[in-house]
């Protein structure tokens, strides 16, 4: 099991494990007020299955931290589980999408931290930075 990737989003959902998104991809945030600011935003992922981990349940934390390791979230536990549909090739991979929404408190400028830790194995990870509007 891996994560296949991961984007920030200003807005994330998904349906019958189709992705739909809003402003996606993006790795730079400007802000127009003082800080701390509160800013939401979503996190789309993917999981790759393999076949001899489907019919099982899968955890996984994300966080969000600052330059310091200080967190800006609180950290987020989910869990999937996904079966075999008719009709699948044997021995096939499959996706899991997800997609969480975000209510981060940004206290300063500098670089952020989006981590994902898979069944406490794999970790990815993505930033972004933050800039005030001058």
């Amino acid at each position: 099991m891996r994560i296949e990737w991961m984007m920030l989003a200003d807005a994330a959902q998904v349906t019958n494990n189709k992705l739909y998104v809003l402003g996606g991809g993006w790795e730079r945030l400007s802000v127009a007020s003082d800080f701390p600011v509160r800013q939401r935003a979503s996190l789309a992922l993917a999981f790759s299955i393999p076949w001899a981990e489907t019919n099982q349940r899968h955890g996984f934390t994300v966080r969000v931290v600052d330059e310091d390791g200080k967190d800006v979230h609180g950290a987020i536990n989910g869990h999937f589980e996904t079966g075999r549909p008719a009709g699948l090739a044997a021995g096939a991979d499959q996706r899991v999408q997800v997609a969480i929404d975000l209510t981060m408190t940004l206290e300063r400028e500098g670089v952020y931290v989006v981590e994902v830790t898979l069944a406490e194995q794999e970790t990815s990870r993505t930033t972004f930075s933050v800039r005030k509007n001058k």
